[in-house]
């Protein structure tokens, strides 16, 4: 299943495979048609899924309860990551990703966001800059874990599709 508006920019990629007490699978990230992780990590989707979403909504609940200011266009090279997600910044926790070495965090700038991102456990950084509300849409979007189902089409082929559709 992949979930986006245009995949060639921003997407997710979810892959339902087994129920190991959760729902267990395939879980990527797509940043210009680069899937994240990419190497077909097999994870817990009921804590990928969860933690994410969490993670968005208490963030951007804190940033407005405490009257946070945004990042702004702060070049990357100057945020501080030596410690704890900086605090103009909302940590988006990956569960098991980010436990691989994969974090991201997500900022705004005005009409913008932006996606900061490690993929070599915070040794470097990078970002994409979205439309504000890009992620925010793109990971509300996401169905919970107990919304998927997986459709056997033969011995070889399944599919990843959400209950009652």
């Amino acid at each position: 299943m992949i979930i986006s508006e245009d995949i060639s920019v921003i997407g997710i990629q979810i892959e339902y495979v087994k129920k190991i007490i959760t729902p267990h699978g395939i879980f990527n990230i797509i940043i210009d048609q680069d899937f994240i992780p990419g190497n077909n990590v097999f994870v817990d989707l009921y804590s990928v899924i969860s933690f994410l979403k969490e993670s968005l909504n208490d963030g951007l609940v804190r940033l407005e309860r405490e009257n946070v200011p945004e990042i702004g266009s702060t070049p990357l090279s100057k945020i501080d990551f030596s410690e704890e997600t900086p605090c103009s910044l909302i940590y988006l926790d990956f569960g098991e990703l980010s436990n691989k070495g994969f974090v991201f965090h997500l900022g705004f700038n005005g009409k913008y966001e932006r996606l900061i991102y490690s993929l070599d456990s915070e040794q470097t950084y990078q970002e994409k800059i979205y439309q504000r509300g890009t992620m925010q849409n793109l990971i509300e979007a996401i169905p919970g874990c107990d919304e998927l189902k997986s459709i056997r089409r033969n011995e070889m082929i399944s599919l990843t599709d959400i209950r009652g559709m």
